[in-house]
C-alpha cells in the first residue's frame, strides 16, 4: 500500500517547511550575532531554538514537549540539553 497525501495534507506540510525555514534562519541570524562575543553556550543555543520555534512555528515544540510528557517514547527521542543534563 503506498500512503498519498491529499491537496490538504500537501498545504500543511509546505506550511510547516517554511515556518521551519523562518525559524532556523531567524536562530542562523541571532547566532551570527551572538557567537562573537566568546560567551554563547549551548543552553543559550538551544533556548533561543525553542523560543524562535515558539514564536514563528504557533507553538510546536511545546505541544511535543506536552506530548512528550505524557508519553516518553513519542516525541524528543534526544531530549533536550539543559543546565542539569537531558529532559
Amino acid at each position: 500500500m503506498v500512503g498519498v497525501k491529499n491537496l490538504t495534507e500537501i498545504e500543511g506540510t509546505r506550511t510547516a517547511h517554511q515556518r521551519d525555514a523562518v525559524a532556523l534562519t531567524r536562530f542562523l541570524a541571532w547566532i551570527d550575532r551572538e557567537a562573537p562575543s566568546g560567551a554563547l553556550t549551548e543552553i543559550d543555543s538551544v533556548e533561543a531554538l525553542v523560543a524562535q520555534m515558539a514564536r514563528d512555528c504557533d507553538g510546536a515544540r511545546a505541544r511535543l514537549e506536552a506530548l512528550a510528557q505524557h508519553d516518553p517514547a513519542a516525541a524528543l527521542p534526544l531530549g533536550r540539553a539543559q543546565a542539569q543534563g537531558l529532559i
